[in-house]
């Protein structure tokens, strides 16, 4: 049987003070949003997304749809 092992690390890099990148792994859902720094608000958009794809691919009957994408991309 093989067994799927997922982790997600970010790094600040070397030209920022924070990291706005967001990352999400469950069980059938990898989320990575890159947070664009720089550019206005892109922590929130990155926390969003990820949040918003948690959230909706958190029902059973989400899983291969498109909605949550752009459910997503609409709050973002």
């Amino acid at each position: 049987m093989t067994t799927l092992r997922a982790g997600g690390e970010t790094d600040v890099g070397r030209v920022r003070d924070h990291n706005e990148d967001r990352f999400l792994t469950t069980d059938g859902l990898f989320v990575v949003a890159d947070g664009v720094g720089g550019h206005r608000a892109g922590e929130g958009a990155s926390r969003k997304a990820v949040g918003a794809l948690g959230q909706a691919f958190a029902d059973p009957g989400s899983a291969g749809r498109l909605e949550p994408v752009e459910g997503a991309n609409r709050r973002v």
